[in-house]
């Protein structure tokens, strides 16, 4: 049995009917508003440039990792052909987007004990990465037989 007495009706608020009661939007609400998107948008220009600047990085890596893998290469091939080991390896400027980066190697060459004619290369590039000195190496080990004398 329904209760007796007056029967409230539920007044449904509309956005409209909010701002038409407060007489709109105040000033306050305006600048709380521009603080919370300013703050927004100051963090996706942060994370904008933090990844620029990781891919930066990651760029000059690269051309590091080719540097490093051509050198190997060079050296293999030398060692083959005039059975000589280069014992200098200049520096090497690359141009990248804007700047140019000076790839400075190290170069140490020395024989593996109890193997004559294997060699232990260990070469690392250093270069200057905003400020922060970066550098990555790689060894390996090369012989110095030739496949055609120990087929025979």
């Amino acid at each position: 049995m329904p209760p007796t007495g007056t029967v409230r009706r539920r007044r449904s608020l509309s956005l409209a009917k909010i701002f038409k009661a407060n007489n709109g939007i105040t000033f306050i609400e305006i600048m709380v508003t521009l603080v919370i998107l300013s703050v927004g948008i100051v963090g996706v220009y942060q994370a904008l440039f933090k990844s620029l600047d990781h891919m930066s990085r990651m760029n000059s890596r690269l051309y590091a990792d080719i540097l490093l893998d051509d050198q190997i290469a060079t050296i293999e091939r030398k060692l083959r052909a005039y059975k000589t080991l280069p014992m200098e390896n200049p520096s090497q400027e690359i141009d990248v987007g804007v700047q140019t980066i000076n790839f400075e190697p190290q170069l140490k060459i020395g024989e593996v004990d109890q193997f004559t004619d294997v060699f232990k290369i260990e070469l690392l590039y250093t270069w200057l990465d905003r400020r922060h000195q970066a550098q990555l190496g790689r060894s390996a080990y090369l012989s110095d037989f030739l496949l055609d004398e120990t087929i025979k």
